[in-house]
């Protein structure tokens, strides 16, 4: 236990130490964007300091950053993940689309409110990767509880390492609890019991990769990942762990080479904050100066600042022997120092860089037609998307893996096996965004109106030319354009037997029918032969 203990804490001192060198930038970039975020120890609360800032407009495109990865990422009202073969063709196969459709639809339940924190703090997930170009985010069960524990870790209690891939797989949360939270957290540890109720100390959780894994084996050591919680205040305190999975989420935004920590739009962005507040803090100067200018008096004057108000009468400020004023005011506001020009450019250089187009278009030209507005939204994602691809590799699909996998342990899914399929098979993540639903939307809608456009011409004596159209793919693509339910469709198999035995009962009754045809026909024949044989008699 020492030696776990020793070793976790020897690792945070380094990782400290790394970290250590990008805390400057991200307080330069908090201070302008994030104020309640500018302190980067755990343990240190001070109040809210924004008096750097003089234009919001930052701020409001650090907002529309978060909002818009939420409505493209993980709306709720939408369907925003969907799980996949990786295969095109076979997860149209209705057995396998079926149960990857129910598969998905228990994962998404599982992050609703009723069981799940995760739309409430996704939010502040993007909201840091926007500002400081990452961010981190817990997912555990809460054991006999029917819920799950899904949290955004603050940026100042994390602290991350890569492997050689590249990848984190390390993350050390610190952070501090008083006695009567570290109580209800670990009842019963004998080192917690002893601290005072009132009493603050500080705690480290560790995950790394387990050294000591072995695969098929019960306990920790059976699990990939390592972990621990460990304080440096209290010297008897160590709770060893083991995940079956990385609990925690940590996307990058912008990669830098042998450095842990990425950048994002607010390292991309803050010289051009910086420069657009002290535009804006000239202005504002040069607006006071043009609302209460220096006077300028002689020595003799007597006149105070308080006695100057409206409507007032101003004793003393003429000389009356020529009528000359001898109170002057100095003139410094002939000229903005920073016109609105030059500072609503910078605003949408700030715009930009939080990939906030679409908004600014739209504010531009608010009577766009439907296809204008899908061609918008498309330029849109574009842009965001090699950071959404990442955000979403990262970060999204290792909380819904982790999400499946503990639903599997659970044993929500015993009663549902996969298809034959699908045995042994890998799964994969696929997000659908609102720009493809709306495509989807367009090529069922286009569907529609080219078979509608067929009609006229086989009704007006041309039949045959529906024979170009394959009614099957014409009923999948019609049917993924307005809904990705399954259970609309019959699978296949039941399909091909039913027509099938239709063809089966159409051929049985044409035979029937050939045969009765057949049996009139034989009888009409034999009924002239036998007019016939009847007449010869008659004649001879």
């Amino acid at each position: 236990m020492r030696e776990y203990r020793e070793f976790i804490l020897e690792r945070h001192g380094r990782m400290k130490e790394v970290r250590a060198i990008e805390e400057p930038h991200w307080r330069e970039i908090a201070a302008l964007i994030r104020p309640d975020d500018r302190d980067f120890d755990a343990h240190i609360q001070r109040r809210r300091d924004d008096s750097p800032i003089y234009d919001i407009s930052p701020l409001l495109a650090l907002d529309d950053f978060e909002g818009g990865f939420f409505t493209n990422a993980t709306n709720p009202q939408n369907r925003w993940m969907d799980l996949s073969t990786g295969d095109e063709e076979l997860d149209k196969y209705q057995p396998v689309k079926a149960w990857l459709w129910r598969r998905s639809n228990q994962v998404l339940a599982s992050f609703t409110p009723a069981v799940s924190a995760f739309y409430a703090e996704i939010p502040d997930f993007y909201g840091h990767i926007g500002a400081f170009g990452w961010s981190g985010f817990y997912c555990d069960e809460v054991v006999g509880q029917g819920a799950f524990n899904d949290r955004a870790i603050p940026i100042n209690e994390s602290f991350i390492d890569r492997n050689a891939a590249g990848a984190v797989d390390t993350y050390h949360r610190e952070f501090s609890l008083t006695g009567r939270q570290a109580k209800a957290k670990w009842p019963g540890d004998k080192a917690i019991e002893l601290m005072r109720d009132d009493n603050r100390a500080v705690f480290v959780h560790a995950v790394w990769p387990n050294p000591e894994y072995q695969r098929g084996k019960l306990g920790r050591a059976g699990m990939p990942f390592a972990a621990g919680y460990v304080s440096p205040d209290l010297k008897d305190f160590y709770i060893a762990q083991g995940y079956w999975e990385f609990p925690y989420a940590a996307p990058g935004w912008k990669r830098r080479s042998g450095r842990p920590y990425p950048t994002g739009p607010g390292h991309t962005a803050r010289a051009d904050i910086a420069m657009l507040n002290e535009m804006e803090r000239s202005n504002l100067v040069a607006a006071q100066f043009a609302a209460e200018p220096p006077l300028l008096a002689t020595e003799k004057a007597k006149l105070l600042a308080a006695d100057i108000e409206p409507n007032a009468i101003l004793y003393g400020t003429m000389n009356q022997e020529n009528g000359k004023q001898i109170l002057g005011v100095l003139q410094r506001n002939q000229n903005l120092p920073v016109t609105l020009e030059v500072a609503e450019a910078k605003r949408n250089l700030i715009r930009q860089a939080f990939r906030w187009g679409l908004s600014q278009l739209i504010a531009q030209r608010p009577q766009v037609t439907a296809t204008e507005f899908l061609g918008l939204k498309q330029l849109d994602l574009q842009l965001m998307g090699p950071g959404l691809v990442r955000v979403q590799n990262e970060g999204l699909t290792v909380l819904v893996a982790r999400r499946f996998n503990m639903l599997d342990r659970a044993g929500l899914f015993d009663g549902d096996p996969p298809p034959p399929e699908l045995v042994g098979r890998p799964l994969a993540v696929k997000y659908g965004s609102p720009l493809s639903k709306m495509l989807k939307v367009n090529e069922a809608q286009g569907a529609l109106q080219f078979l509608s456009a067929l009609l006229p011409v086989a009704q007006a004596g041309r039949p045959d030319v529906l024979d170009n159209v394959d009614l099957d793919n014409w009923v999948a693509v019609v049917h993924d354009g307005f809904t990705s339910d399954p259970t609309l469709l019959v699978d296949p198999r039941k399909r091909d037997a039913a027509r099938a035995q239709r063809a089966a009962v159409q051929q049985q009754f044409a035979k029937l029918q050939a045969a009765e045809q057949a049996a009139n026909i034989h009888a009409t024949v034999a009924h002239a032969d036998q007019a016939q044989t009847l007449a010869q008699g008659r004649t001879q």
